[in-house]
């Protein structure tokens, strides 16, 4: 997503959250987003976001601009979840090596 891209989602009504975490509903595979501005849904099979659970054509998402800002956010998550690793794995040699 760009920074234009970005503004026009504010400009247009859109709300910035971040993801805290993606889990999945034992239907099967469908995955939720859970953010600091509500919960989102990833459709097991098609791959689409839906606002609400149970997913219909009725809370589908069809605004790109929101479309492309969960994407954006997905991708910080999932680079914030690598950090943490990282953190984490050097935080466990520290503690092996004071044994």
């Amino acid at each position: 997503m760009t920074e234009e891209q970005t503004k026009e989602y504010v400009v247009n009504g859109g709300k910035l959250f971040i993801i805290k975490s993606i889990d999945t509903i034992r239907d099967g595979g469908t995955k939720v987003l859970d953010t600091t501005g509500g919960k989102f849904y990833i459709h097991k099979d098609s791959r689409k976001f839906h606002s609400g659970y149970v997913l219909s054509d009725e809370n589908l998402i069809t605004d790109f601009l929101l479309i492309e800002y969960l994407i954006e956010r997905t991708e910080k998550y999932i680079n914030r979840c690598e950090d943490d690793v990282k953190w984490n794995k050097n935080l466990l040699l520290e503690i092996q090596n004071k044994k």
